[in-house]
């Protein structure tokens, strides 16, 4: 008893330490629920909202929670009140985040030097119209009964020396009061909020070469959206602990996760080790956000102890897979499973596979939808394929003057390839949505230690 007290009263000092004190109100996911993320090209992209499923398959596979992509590139708030019914409402999901700014800012109002009279005039435009149709978007998702979550948006990187196509402060001021506006909204209609972009500026003021958000500075690169994954995951209450595992050698005894056939002696011992959950996948971005922004300590926990030892290494193995060398007072202290090639990483990098096959899958009918909104706003019919995919061609043909025309060639194309498959492609979402749950069930395996 006194030995479950001693492991209690650590692993409760060790959340105390590890748990952000400044948790955000949001309410945790709950089983078989469906979650909207809505927004532009940053959820569009939306890496972070692929981490985000991986990581609460990893650390909840038998409760499932569905992720829904609703975000269109170029869009805005305005924009999102358009489609709003049928790209997101007749999805019919049980919460909604919200994450608009980056496209309402009006960008082209911050270019370098000091804004003159009409300048100021055209930004506070901007930001009315930013209040007005991100409060019409709250109040159309609470008018049809929908949990909402607003997200202040993500920064422009305005601090980083490296040279990119064009630069456009708009960070501080701009979407630095687009943020404000969202905590203003969130406030009047006591909604709870996400904060991206306090969080995320000042690591890009402190850690300029980390480039966050990417050589455009707008799109946040992979770590970027690593970052934003991890505040999502602080915000909605998720615990560091993966598992924790606690050994008296000297009295066989184990406490934490379940542990079957334990014999130790004086060279060492064994025993089988039943996960919980698997880890969060470390891989090198992992790692480079991990320096600005612990990952591990706030949601990456899996501590095996061991005390009793006699001094001396030991030799730490898996499965018959060595893992590493560590002295007993090393063991003691505790090491982290999750940052050690176990069976279980191996099994949660297998699941993130998956889960970038159903990013890539997911991607493409992203595209469609953007396809038929573009076909929409030339008042053309997307009922017919051929007819959808001609209005698009002599859409980009009178369009090479956009900046983004690139960027539409490539819509367009993923348009004309996926849209006869759209079903198909559907049906290998679900299918790889399955595959991804599964994959993330841990197994169980020996863990070996030896003098």
């Amino acid at each position: 008893m006194k030995f479950l007290k001693q492991f209690s009263a650590v692993l409760l000092l060790g959340l105390s330490l590890c748990v952000a004190a400044d948790r955000g109100p949001v309410a945790p996911f709950q089983a078989n629920e469906k979650i909207a993320f809505f927004g532009d090209s940053i959820t569009h992209g939306g890496i972070y909202l692929y981490e985000l499923q991986l990581f609460e398959a990893l650390r909840h596979p038998y409760a499932p929670v569905r992720i829904l992509n609703s975000g269109i590139s170029g869009g805005s708030a305005w924009s999102g009140l358009q489609r709003i019914d049928f790209d997101l409402l007749e999805r019919n999901p049980d919460r909604v985040f919200v994450m608009f700014g980056m496209n309402d800012v009006g960008r082209g109002n911050y270019l370098p030097g000091t804004p003159d009279e009409k300048t100021l005039a055209a930004r506070s435009r901007s930001l009315d119209s930013y209040r007005r149709n991100l409060s019409a978007v709250v109040d159309r998702l609470a008018q049809a009964g929908k949990k909402v979550v607003l997200i202040t948006p993500s920064p422009y990187d305005q601090y980083g020396t490296f040279k990119s196509g064009s630069f456009t402060p708009c960070n501080e001021p701009g979407l630095f009061d687009c943020a404000k506006i969202v905590r203003e909204i969130a406030a009047e209609r006591k909604l709870p909020v996400v904060e991206f972009h306090p969080v995320m500026t000042e690591l890009l003021k402190k850690y300029p070469e980390m480039q966050l958000c990417g050589r455009d500075r707008i799109h946040p690169g992979r770590r970027g959206h690593l970052l934003m994954a991890s505040l999502l995951l602080e915000a909605l209450g998720e615990t560091p602990e993966v598992g924790s595992i606690l050994i008296d050698a000297k009295a066989k005894k184990a406490a934490g996760a379940k542990v079957e056939n334990l014999a130790f002696g004086e060279e060492g011992g064994s025993f089988c080790y039943f996960p919980r959950a698997l880890p969060w996948p470390v891989d090198g971005d992992y790692l480079a956000v991990d320096k600005i922004r612990p990952l591990t300590s706030r949601l990456n926990q899996e501590m095996l102890r061991v005390t009793g030892l006699t001094p001396g290494r030991y030799t730490l193995s898996a499965d018959g897979r060595e893992l590493g060398s560590f002295s007993g007072e090393e063991l003691e202290k505790g090491v982290n499973l999750a940052l050690l090639d176990t069976p279980s990483a191996r099994r949660a990098k297998r699941a993130a596979q998956i889960a970038g096959q159903y990013r890539a899958v997911d991607q493409k009918l992203r595209n469609i939808v953007h396809g038929n909104i573009l076909v929409q706003r030339q008042k053309g019919s997307i009922e017919n394929p051929e007819e959808a995919v001609a209005t698009l061609e002599k859409w980009l043909e009178a369009s090479k003057s956009n900046p983004a025309w690139k960027y539409y060639c490539s819509v367009v194309r993923s348009y004309k390839e996926n849209r006869p498959k759209e079903e198909a492609l559907k049906a290998e979402a679900a299918k790889l949505y399955r595959e991804l749950y599964r994959a993330a069930r841990p197994e169980p395996y020996v863990i070996k230690i030896s003098r």
